[in-house]
């Protein structure tokens, strides 16, 4: 079986005309409704699975008090989800004023949040200087241009909080003998090794799991991978 890309190549050759090393690019695409990630109208599947599970990660490792941050939140869907079921004070970043009205329209639409709240704000995540108990990231390592993957570790480094927790759900997540097969995105390839060699000796890897494809939408079965880090 071929491992395809779930973007068609012409939305691929899209984002790849928008996107540069400006990160105000990434306003241009909402602006223009380039935004092929916001597809779900909710939080990722396999979020709700890693959260709900009666298994250690849910209950052992994701904590019930404290912040969170979703940096490149899209419409705050995860960010709005965070807060509702664990109670946790959660904050979206996003580059993109464009985004951030699209998440505040999100987040008034709905109900009220009994503990806990879920804010967006637009910021620089390179340059964010807050602490969290939990940082959730779904695509925002993939976005980034490879070189930039060492200071995305850096900066995980001082936001997440010693003993708090890195959540990574990978995707498009590729095994090494995929790229070898020249699979390339979208935008860059991801790999295991490549969360790991960003991140360094000041984590360890505490949950590793594959989501359950029977509950994820077609265009993800066998593309995710979801790891949780502990700050050390």
């Amino acid at each position: 079986m071929s491992f395809t890309s779930p973007f068609t190549p012409d939305i691929q050759a899209k984002i790849r005309s928008i996107i540069s090393d400006d990160p105000l690019s990434w306003d241009i695409a909402w602006k223009q409704n380039v935004t092929p990630w916001d597809v779900h109208g909710r939080a990722q599947p396999a979020l709700l699975e890693l959260v709900e599970l009666d298994n250690e990660a849910s209950q052992k490792l994701l904590p019930r008090t404290g912040k969170a941050l979703v940096p490149g939140c899209g419409k705050g869907y995860d960010v709005v989800y965070l807060a509702r079921t664990l109670g946790l004070d959660a904050t979206g970043v996003e580059i993109s004023e464009t985004a951030r009205e699209a998440a505040n329209n999100y987040i008034s639409s709905q109900p009220p949040i009994p503990a806990g709240s879920a804010t967006v704000i637009v910021a620089d995540f390179f340059s964010h200087s807050e602490t969290y108990d939990l940082v959730y990231d779904y695509t925002f390592f993939v976005a980034l241009p490879p070189a930039r993957r060492p200071e995305w570790g850096l900066q995980m480094q001082k936001l997440v909080k010693r003993g708090g927790v890195l959540v990574t759900l990978m995707y498009p997540y590729i095994a090494p003998d995929k790229v070898e097969q020249g699979y390339v995105g979208p935008p860059w390839p991801v790999t295991l090794d490549a969360y790991a060699d960003a991140l360094g000796t000041e984590w360890e890897r505490v949950w590793d799991a594959v989501p359950d494809d029977e509950k994820a939408p077609e265009r993800l079965k066998g593309k995710q991978r979801i790891v949780i880090w502990k700050r050390v």
